[in-house]
């Protein structure tokens, strides 16, 4: 059996994220440079192979590519308590601090190993500017990104998949326990 690790991408509107969602999953025909906001989700699933204890381990990803349109916010909740793990965006041009923060309370039951942020340069080269978050995004260090180079966006992701894998067996076996006893 396969095991489901459910991520949601957040943030902003224009800051790269459905780019990221296809890179991904290797979804070429939406890799447009044409801007077009996704409306309220897009979910994406695909397989990656990760590293556990020196053996690889097949992970089925449901990705969700979730709006940065704030009129979704009202959902956001509703929908926040099946994740696994997420991948907060951010633009290194623009302040964004207070948008992150929101998402981020949508999610603040994870814990900090089950979360990532990039800022994410959509054209040219990656620019460092990192935020002061008001949230508990400050315990992560961003990984500046770029979407001219797809290749340190997946290496970053697969991180972020395996301690998303590792909290999930540690969550699976802590239920199995107890209903041991």
């Amino acid at each position: 059996m396969i095991n489901k690790i459910t991520t949601f991408i957040v943030g902003p509107s224009k800051v790269g994220k459905s780019f990221i969602s296809s890179s991904l999953a290797d979804v070429s025909e939406s890799l447009s440079s044409e801007y077009h906001p996704t409306q309220g989700v897009r979910i994406l699933e695909f397989e990656r192979k990760i590293k556990q204890k020196n053996k690889e381990v097949p992970v089925s990803i449901e990705l969700w590519d979730c709006s940065g349109d704030l009129k979704f916010q009202p959902v956001w909740s509703s929908v926040s308590n099946s994740a696994n793990a997420v991948l907060y965006v951010f633009s290194p041009d623009s302040k964004q601090e207070k948008e992150l923060d929101l998402w981020y309370e949508n999610f603040s039951f994870l814990k900090d190993t089950q979360f990532a942020v990039f800022g994410n340069t959509i054209n040219g080269s990656v620019k460092k500017s990192t935020p002061k978050f008001g949230s508990d995004l400050n315990k992560v260090t961003p990984v500046f990104t770029s979407n001219n180079d797809p290749n340190l966006i997946k290496a970053e992701f697969d991180k972020l998949i395996n301690k998303a894998y590792l909290a999930w067996v540690d969550n699976r076996e802590k239920e199995e326990q107890s209903m041991l006893n």
